[in-house]
């Protein structure tokens, strides 16, 4: 696990993101306006209505200040500091929040599971 903290400045934490997540085209990193912050995740390994509903339009509909407690609707949110529990937490499902100015990210529990179709069920989930 890699134990490289993270950096207070945000745009060296998105480009080691985008290094570290070359080869993953599922990877999004979509930047917030109201504050200077990124938000990250895995399409496909998130629930991309607990993302809309309970992370991105809370975010969005209040005064987002980094320094105090955010404002999402999720039972579980962690302080990180390490760039081994960036990783982690993005390919285990969960979303990461990146503010600038701030040594820490938030990992934030959006767990989804793949988009499985009608036509077979698979072995796994058969009872």
């Amino acid at each position: 696990m890699d134990k490289e903290v993270l950096s207070s400045d945000l745009s060296q934490n998105i480009e080691k993101l985008q290094s570290s997540f070359s080869q993953v085209p599922d990877l999004v990193i979509r930047r917030i306006k109201i504050t200077d912050a990124t938000f990250v995740y895995l399409k496909g390994s998130t629930d991309k209505n607990t993302i809309h509903t309970h992370v991105l339009r809370p975010l969005m509909e209040s005064f987002f200040n980094p320094n105090n407690e955010l404002p999402v609707t999720l039972g579980d949110v962690e302080i990180i500091y390490s760039w081994g529990d960036v990783e982690n937490a993005i390919l285990g499902g969960d979303s990461i929040l990146l503010v600038s100015g701030k040594i820490s990210g938030c990992r934030l529990e959006t767990k989804g599971w793949p988009h499985i179709g009608n036509e077979k069920t698979p072995s796994w989930h058969r009872a």
